[in-house]
């Protein structure tokens, strides 16, 4: 098999990004550009699910290529199981450099990343890349000594740990959603803007010669609304989308959550913009696939519901854009996918040996988007299940 046909796989992966707030999906206040432009140039699915709207399971059923109920991790207190492949390990195990950088969120029990965010990197199936700590575990492993989280450390290292901590503490206590002071942290220091250079890093140090893949898992746009202040959106209340159901607070205070949390959208499209930058500049973006999706979505108070870990769309639905020579440009799919699904797809375009698991490749959909591919999606998370087919939506309860 000749390295050269095999693409480089660019995988895009903020954290609680709910699919219908990027500009290209209608939300046309938002100022979205790289997103857009890859919408654009490629195709966006309009109906992907994640398998579980909680981020320990929902990461761990990718990685798997899984439903929730076969992952073995039933919310944010278990990990991967070890016994278990990954497609990491079998695009590995076909030839690709396999990095990941940021929040995977893939032993989150252990409260330790081993310092350096190494720990686990080889056994999930990686070559290159750092994990490490999402926002709020990020806090947890900041007031121990010593330091098991690298970006604790490289807070540490610039003497802002202590502020930052300090920062996050004071918003759990007084409120995550409606503390809506921007972070005081500088950009360099900030933890999508952190990872993005980690994932730049990992890029340049990937060998020539052999094809890669490359996941980055952008810590935002999580709650709390730490927001950037250097990406302060500019849209106005007017331009806000209403809120679904009952408004359980101020109106006011309601849009400056919406608002804090449109600046770290903003802030990541930049940022994902600033590596698509890194593969012009190496010469390697046409021969690179881009992906991009969230492991769940985020309420943002419609329906009086704040966060994921529920049923409505907000939660379970998520974007997903994929772009690249391969791909069909500026189309739109209508076609049913589970956030699994990209486990098996990304070994097909990989060329690499299948999972052998339930998720099913949508690459058909690359070159026909107009095609099919399921007949309902499903999330789940403890007891209940939302199934969603062409008819509708149906919630089931499981009592066991």
């Amino acid at each position: 098999m000749a390295e050269s046909s095999r693409p480089n796989i660019l995988l895009l992966f903020p954290d609680q990004w709910r699919g219908d707030w990027i500009g290209c999906a209608g939300m046309r206040a938002l100022k979205t550009p790289t997103l857009d432009a890859l919408a654009a140039n490629g195709t966006r699915f309009t109906r992907c699910a994640t398998p579980s709207p909680l981020c320990a399971p929902a990461r761990a059923s990718l990685a798997m290529g899984c439903t929730y109920g076969e992952s073995g991790v039933g919310n944010n207190g278990a990990n991967l199981p070890l016994d278990r492949p990954t497609f990491y390990q079998q695009l590995r195990a076909s030839g690709y450099s396999v990095g990941g950088v940021g929040k995977f969120d893939l032993a989150k029990a252990l409260h330790n990343h081993g310092g350096d965010g190494k720990r686990l990197l080889s056994e999930w199936g990686f070559t290159h890349g750092c994990d490490s700590e999402g926002k709020w575990e990020g806090v947890r492993q900041m007031k121990q000594s010593p330091l098991t989280g690298p970006y604790g450390r490289f807070l540490e290292g610039l003497g802002l740990r202590e502020n930052y901590v300090a920062d996050m503490l004071r918003r759990q206590a007084g409120g995550q959603y409606t503390d809506t002071n921007p972070s005081p942290l500088p950009p360099h220091a900030y933890g999508d803007n952190w990872v993005t250079e980690n994932a730049i890093q990992c890029i340049k140090s990937f060998p020539t010669s052999q094809p890669w893949f490359l996941q980055v898992n952008f810590p935002g746009p999580h709650e709390p609304m730490d927001w950037p202040a250097w990406a302060a959106t500019q849209i106005a209340d007017s331009e806000l989308p209403p809120v679904e159901g009952v408004v359980q607070i101020d109106l006011a205070a309601h849009r400056k959550i919406q608002r804090a949390y449109a600046s770290m959208l903003e802030n990541i499209d930049s940022l994902c913009g600033a590596i698509l930058q890194t593969l012009e500049e190496t010469g390697q973006r046409d021969n690179t696939l881009i992906l991009f999706s969230s492991d769940h979505g985020e309420m943002l108070g419609d329906h009086g519901r704040w966060g994921k870990s529920t049923w409505q769309d907000a939660s379970v639905i998520v974007p997903l854009i994929i772009a690249g020579a391969r791909v069909a440009s500026g189309k739109v799919s209508n076609a049913m996918i589970q956030l699994q699904d990209l486990a098996p797809t990304i070994l097909e375009l990989a060329m690499a040996d299948p999972l052998h698991s339930s998720a099913k490749s949508f690459a058909h959909l690359l070159s026909d988007p107009e095609g099919e591919h399921r007949s309902e999606l499903r999330s789940s998370l403890g007891k209940w299940t939302r199934v969603i087919t062409d008819a509708g939506s149906t919630l089931i309860h499981h009592d066991s």
